[in-house]
């Protein structure tokens, strides 16, 4: 008795059917995983910045002035939040559990929290979207090599709402791959 063989292979058009749709799922699945970067990207600073607030708060309520932590420098005086302060009267840290390096950004540049709110970007910054009126004595964090289209996406999440140029109104300014971020104004803000 004779079998008939049938042919096991796919015909062209299966097989171009299956492209076609692996090249739509792709085309659906690449940019969702691209946005959910960003967007974890963007809550790493949030928390990062959230967690800074907290602890500039705590120690200028312990200390009584703007603390300063510089994650490129190996000086202990840099790291007011994170080393031990001898010098600083009331200083009840650490306040935040590591020295701040270039691996609390996403992007690699450097962390800094600055103590006084003079040295930002602009030199201040619009809180209220008018004049100036957060400078002097307070503190902001810094983030180098920051990527423009992402420091967007940070003022969005922090700015809801204010009107102005987003890269010098409201909490958040960015100038040359810098962002800096508003913490406390010791006037109260």
């Amino acid at each position: 008795m004779d079998k008939i063989r049938g042919n096991a292979g796919f015909t062209l058009l299966e097989l171009t059917v299956v492209v076609a749709i692996i090249v739509a799922l792709a085309a659906v699945v690449i940019p969702m995983v691209g946005q959910a970067k960003r967007d974890g990207q963007v809550a790493e600073v949030l928390q990062l910045v959230d967690s800074l607030r907290t602890a500039v708060h705590r120690f200028y309520s312990d200390a009584g002035k703007a603390p300063q932590e510089f994650g490129d420098s190996t000086t202990a005086t840099d790291h007011q939040l994170a080393s031990k302060q001898t010098a600083i009267k009331n200083w009840a840290g650490p306040y935040i559990d590591h020295p701040l390096t270039s691996g609390d950004s996403p992007y690699g540049g450097f962390v800094k929290v600055f103590s006084s709110l003079d040295t930002s970007i602009e030199s201040g910054f619009y809180l209220a979207g008018g004049a100036k009126d957060a400078t002097g004595v307070g503190s902001y964090v810094s983030f180098g090599d920051f990527p423009e289209d992402m420091a967007q996406l940070v003022d969005e999440a922090l700015d809801k709402g204010m009107s102005g140029d987003w890269k010098k109104f409201g909490r958040v300014q960015w100038a040359n791959d810098v962002m800096d971020i508003f913490l406390l104004d010791t006037d109260g803000q």
